[in-house]
């Protein structure tokens, strides 16, 4: 019997929710106490409403009221033994500052893990660390849990920044990357900076699995794009000085290593790869293929192998204040612009099947977005016919000429419209789900992805934040909304009690399905992992479609669906682990005996389904645990699961204290 939590708390005003593990099908009615426990001393907090609830600066204290309130519960399932598990540093019950019941459980019967009871107490709002007690005849307590203001950002932010400041390239393999190989030819070129892509991998990735057409993720680009769009976010009365001054450090490091990664004619470099060797003599600029590491020559990056978001992560660096100075910001831009243009001619050349799908319309668009952003906002000048040729890629950028068109109107606008228009038509419906994204253009493969669900939603509402027409407004608003609508109907069933984001799936050879983890027969032949970036991307665009729906019930669907998806991967799962290292309980390893250790603040690949029966789920399983071709796919530590979370609870931060992003736009 377990109570499992998100092990390192929650948001004041936010969702709260716990679940309740056990062989005993019968604890309807059982009560569940909140119990109080003792402030943790010295560890300090950046939260000003924490500081000015707390006399003494102590990030934990509790101001829940006094006496027993009671509350209810809801019911659902899981899997689990009867074995009763107690937190740390369990309080005595007379602490108890409210209680609650169990209603009827659920049980999933591919998952073994018996009954299991949800528990939502959102209505509790006391800042504190507190206990869940199950009061059976032996009690079981959950771990401690903080409940405060914007709990996670101000608890984890720090360390993903400090993460990520960790995986800079450095030493011998930057040393090697300042001459980097061009595969199949003698050119040398500086590649220096930029990030490590996992803990066992010291090769930099814009993307890969090309070859498979539909499973691009984006890596080192979407890090990059995600800290400089949050540089001009953030505001003093959010983050000290000094933490974004950490922030536009790391913001710089990703800009300067994508200008590096241009090739003077446009085109981005798709990988520096050393074939999984750690051999800096092995490092090459290349596109690979297969679990075999085959490398070729097409290394020219399209929209969807990192090219796009490399554009929007230049434009964003672009227009943020505090990246670096404005002839550096020139260059971001003018590296943009010329990137665009490129890619705009070039794409489908680049494409290992010649036709762009739903990852290039979506990086396109966001690309697109960001450029009118950054072009928009350049508007001190009078405006030439000089300018209007350099926006449309057709002359160079003096050092600090920037202009808009000259007839007052920026070209990436048009191009935005034109590739919403695209990503809109994805759209599909049919007899299992309403309004699913559709991968190509029949409809007859959804498009499913293991670290960026989330990212054709989210790129829709950029959209949203730099459009100004009503009628194209209202393209991308209803199809926002749908597409809502399709993630929470597949997340709000009764058969799904730890709220998991299911997705909508077609394995290679098989027929359109509903499921927890993505198929292992899909179109790379090998590559399925955890899905933990899947989770929060899916959580950072839940979060920010709020700022564009006014329907009250649909956002609080919405923030619950975000919150939920965050709770997976910080404890409430059924392996009890929290896979955000340096925090919580039971932070898994990958290979140390080896001499590959996860860094704190770095989150791992995640559960995935069964080996042999994907109706099963499996975190690190024997004997595959002891197979480095296999063990990779549940602790080893990949950058996108960081990046993607660093979004996550950054728009739970902004969103919750009332930031639009149109008031940047």
């Amino acid at each position: 019997m377990q109570i499992l939590t998100n092990h390192i708390g929650y948001s004041l005003h936010g969702d709260k929710y716990a679940v309740i593990v056990s062989n005993n099908d019968r604890l309807i009615g059982t009560p569940v106490a909140l119990i109080s426990l003792p402030p943790l001393k010295g560890t300090g907090t950046f939260s000003s409403e924490d500081k000015a609830a707390s006399s003494s600066g102590d990030r934990h204290f509790n101001d829940a009221t006094e006496g027993a309130q009671n509350f209810t519960g809801t019911g659902t399932l899981t899997h689990g033994t009867d074995t009763v598990v107690r937190g740390t540093d369990t309080a005595p019950l007379d602490n108890v500052v409210a209680q609650f019941e169990l209603h009827q459980g659920t049980q999933l019967n591919n998952w073994q893990m018996g009954t299991a009871y949800t528990l939502d107490f959102s209505a509790f709002e006391h800042r504190g660390r507190y206990q869940l007690v199950l009061l059976t005849e032996t009690p079981v307590y959950s771990h401690p849990f903080e409940v405060r203001d914007n709990c996670l950002f101000h608890t984890t932010f720090s360390d993903l920044l400090h993460y990520f400041k960790s995986q800079r390239c450095s030493g011998i393999y930057e040393h090697a990357d300042q001459h980097a190989k061009v595969f199949g030819s003698d050119e040398r070129v500086d590649v220096s900076g930029g990030w490590y892509d996992a803990s066992g991998d010291v090769s930099k990735y814009l993307s890969h699995l090309s070859y498979a057409n539909y499973f691009n993720p984006q890596q080192i680009p979407l890090l990059a794009w995600g800290l400089a769009d949050l540089t001009s976010q953030f505001s003093s009365d959010t983050l000290p000085a000094f933490m974004r001054t950490r922030l536009a450090d790391e913001a710089k490091h990703g800009a300067d290593f994508l200008l590096r990664m241009q090739d003077p004619s446009g085109f981005f470099y798709m990988t520096v790869f050393d074939q999984w060797s750690k051999d800096p003599e092995r490092r090459t600029l290349c596109a690979y293929a297969t679990q075999d590491g085959v490398m070729s020559e097409a290394y020219q990056a399209g929209f969807r192998q990192g090219g796009g978001i490399a554009i929007a992560a230049l434009a964003a660096a672009n227009r943020s204040p505090l990246c670096a100075d404005p002839d550096q910001q020139a260059r971001y831009l003018d590296a943009a612009i010329r990137g665009y243009w490129h890619l705009v001619e070039h794409n489908h050349q680049y494409l290992d099947d010649g036709e762009p799908n739903i990852i290039d319309e979506t990086c396109a668009l966001l690309a697109a977005c960001e450029l009118h952003h950054a072009t928009r906002q350049s508007t001190e000048e009078q405006s030439t016919g000089d300018s209007h040729a350099y926006l449309m890629g057709q002359a160079p950028l003096g050092s600090g000429d920037r202009h808009i068109s000259a007839n007052g109107d920026c070209p990436f606008l048009s191009e935005a419209r034109g590739w919403m228009k695209k990503l809109v038509a994805r759209q599909r419906s049919d007899e299992t789900c309403q309004y699913y994204w559709s991968a190509n253009t029949d409809g007859n493969r959804p498009f499913y992805h293991a670290a960026d669900a989330g990212l054709p939603g989210l790129v829709l509402i950029r959209y949203l934040d730099v459009e100004t027409d009503p009628s194209h407004q209202a393209i991308a608003q209803t199809a926002l909304e749908r597409a809502c609508q399709f993630e929470l109907n597949l997340t709000q069933t009764a058969d799904n009690p730890f709220a998991y984001p299911r997705q909508y799936v077609k394995p290679v050879d098989g027929v359109k399905q509903v499921r927890h983890f993505i198929p292992h027969h899909n179109e790379t032949g090998y590559w399925w992992q955890g899905e933990n970036a899947r989770l929060v991307s899916l959580a950072t665009f839940a979060c920010h479609a709020t700022r564009h729906i006014q329907d009250d019930a649909l956002n609080a669907a919405l923030h619950t669906f975000s919150q939920r998806a965050l709770n997976w991967i910080l404890g409430l799962n059924p392996f009890d682990i929290c896979m955000l290292d340096g925090h919580g309980h039971n932070n898994p390893d990958y290979l140390p005996h080896l001499g590959f250790f996860n860094a704190k603040g770095g989150i791992c690949n995640g559960i995935t389904a069964g080996m042999e029966d994907e109706t099963q789920i499996a975190f690190n399983p024997a004997p595959y645990c002891d197979d480095m071709a296999q063990n990779w796919r549940w602790g080893e530590q990949w950058l996108p699961h960081a990046s993607w979370f660093m979004l996550a609870i950054s728009a739970q931060t902004l969103v919750g204290n009332g930031h639009s992003n149109k008031e940047n736009a």
